[in-house]
C-alpha cells in the first residue's frame, strides 16, 4: 500500500487518480433548454387545444418553463379538465423525462394530475400510471404519495379511480405522509 495515498473520498483525490487535474476536470454543461414560450402560455391558459395544435406543428415539448416546469407538469396543474385522448397526446409528445422531472414542492405529474384533476377517470389514473409506473411509489416532498393527492384533493373520489390509483402500490393506503 501507498502511505501517501489520499482517501478517496475527497473529490480531488478521485481526480488524481484517474489522472485529471482540477484545470482539466472542467466540465461544460449545456445550457438548460428553454421550453417553446407559446407553448408555455398555453399550457398555463389551460388552453390544451392549443397545446396539442403546436405540438403537430413541430413544437418542441421538452424543455423547462421559466420556473422550472416541464410542459406535462404545466398541462397537469393547469389543463384541469383534459380528455384520455388528450392526456395520452401529450404522454406521447412528451419526453419521457418529464415523466419524472419533479417540481419545487418534489411532485411529479403523477401527484399533479391526481390531485388537480376535475374530471378524473380510472382511464387517466391508468394512463399516467402506464406512462410511468415508477411514479406511483414516489413521495413528494411533504412525503405524499400520489395516491394521498388523489384522497386529500379530490371533492369526490370514485372507486375506479381509487382502485386505479392502488393498484400499483396498494401499501400507498397505510403509508403515512409527514
Amino acid at each position: 500500500k501507498n502511505s501517501d495515498a489520499q482517501p478517496l473520498d475527497d473529490p480531488a483525490a478521485r481526480l488524481a487518480a484517474v489522472g485529471v487535474t482540477r484545470e482539466r476536470a472542467v466540465v461544460h454543461m449545456p445550457p438548460p433548454v428553454v421550453l417553446d414560450g407559446g407553448l408555455e402560455r398555453a399550457a398555463c391558459m389551460a388552453e390544451t387545444s392549443r397545446v396539442l395544435r403546436l405540438l403537430s406543428l413541430g413544437a418542441e415539448a421538452d424543455g423547462l418553463s421559466a420556473s422550472g416546469e416541464t410542459l406535462l407538469g404545466l398541462c397537469c396543474f393547469h389543463c384541469r379538465v383534459l380528455s384520455v385522448e388528450e392526456l395520452q397526446e401529450l404522454l406521447d409528445a412528451c419526453p419521457a423525462a418529464a415523466l419524472a422531472h419533479r417540481d419545487r414542492k418534489g411532485r411529479l405529474p403523477l401527484h399533479t394530475m391526481l390531485g388537480r384533476h376535475a374530471r378524473l377517470t380510472a382511464a387517466h389514473v391508468d394512463a399516467m400510471v402506464r406512462a410511468a409506473p415508477a411514479a406511483a411509489r414516489a413521495l413528494d416532498g411533504l412525503g405524499r404519495a400520489p395516491l394521498h393527492h388523489l384522497v386529500l384533493m379530490q371533492r369526490r373520489v370514485r372507486v375506479g379511480e381509487l382502485a386505479a390509483a392502488l393498484e400499483p402500490w396498494p401499501e400507498a393506503a397505510a403509508t403515512p405522509d409527514r
